[in-house]
């Protein structure tokens, strides 16, 4: 594996299909989403970062609970259907989105919440190591991070 996957492995992903982890349809997805946001020790969050925020189906439900989600993603086609999904909501003005990688320099906001849903597989240990120690001390103190990860080889096709 490279540093990381190209955008244009994610372009063809989402080209392929508009839904191509299913997170709307499949039980074991939105149960993850479910115990994601059980996990969170707190009912209100001031500001998430959420990136690979792909269709914005967490993104919606992390909404709920935060004054404000920047959620990014590689994918313009994720970034569009992410930004129906969270007009049809009611939420959009409640949510940044942008088109940017997990790797690259973080939006400079005071977060209080990252969420780190099946995105670190994607860079090279090394990489997600200099992200996280780069990126974790512009955290608000006391923040929370919450990483929940497939732990089996991603396999590019």
């Amino acid at each position: 594996m490279t540093a990381r996957l190209s955008d244009a492995y994610f372009d063809r992903i989402y080209t392929e299909s508009a839904d191509p982890w299913r997170p709307q349809s499949r039980w074991d997805e939105q149960r993850k989403h479910a115990i994601t946001l059980a996990l969170l020790p707190y009912a209100r969050y001031r500001h998430a970062f959420e990136p690979g925020c792909s269709i914005g189906v967490l993104t919606e439900r992390l909404a709920q609970r935060c004054d404000h989600v920047t959620a990014p993603d590689v994918a313009v086609a994720a970034l569009d259907a992410a930004h129906r999904r969270l007009v049809r909501a009611g939420q959009r003005n409640a949510v940044t989105l942008l088109r940017t990688s997990l790797h690259q320099p973080w939006p400079a906001n005071r977060y209080d919440l990252v969420v780190l849903s099946e995105v670190c597989y994607y860079l090279d240990p090394g990489v997600l190591r200099a992200v996280m120690d780069r990126e974790v001390p512009q955290l608000v103190a006391g923040a929370t991070v919450l990483a929940a990860h497939w732990r089996h080889p991603v396999v590019v096709t």
